[in-house]
């Protein structure tokens, strides 16, 4: 709308000087609001950081993220900079890498290889939710699989279990 992009936020609600809180579904005529009345915008304003041992991330509102702290622990996201800069979703890490889970369900990793900032051997498409070990991630899927990578012997390989990781609800780490 026109004030969205006035605000350059996200916006959550207008609101009336009565307290009326205007749903997106009526127009500012429908809902009665003449040219003189005051209308509060209600933004969000959302940052979240994350951190491994010696790096941060920081999910900004508008769907990019920003790093820095030491390299080799997630500090350094140049090699998957470009994946970064909008649709961010989500933003999850263990002692030495991150994951971002992309709008498409998609997710990017970077940091320690051996702990997860590699995950080019596994298919990380259609994600809901990433959890962590302090060396292993593991990724459930919308359908309900579960798909892990990172330090093997820290979780990261389930191959032993492989055929029990369908219709999972959920993982707790």
């Amino acid at each position: 709308s026109k004030v969205q992009k006035q605000v350059d936020y996200p916006i959550t609600d207008l609101v009336t000087e009565k307290a009326q809180i205007l749903r997106y579904s009526s127009s500012l005529l429908e809902a009665g609001i003449c040219n003189a009345d005051v209308l509060t915008v209600v933004a969000s304003l959302k940052l979240v950081i994350v951190s491994t041992t010696a790096a941060f991330a920081a999910l900004r509102s508008d769907g990019s993220l920003v790093t820095w702290g030491h390299a080799a622990r997630g500090g350094d996201s140049s090699e998957v900079i470009q994946q970064l800069k909008s649709g961010v979703e989500k933003v999850f890490s263990n002692q030495d890498a991150f994951a971002a889970v992309k709008d498409t369900g998609d997710v990017i990793t970077w940091g320690e290889e051996e702990h997860g900032g590699d995950s080019s051997l596994a298919e990380l498409c259609d994600v809901q939710q990433v959890f962590s070990t302090g060396t292993a991630f593991a990724a459930l899927k919308r359908d309900g699989s579960v798909v892990t990578w990172g330090k093997g012997k820290n979780g990261g390989d389930s191959s032993a279990v492989a055929e029990q990781l369908r219709r999972v609800q959920c993982i707790f780490s």
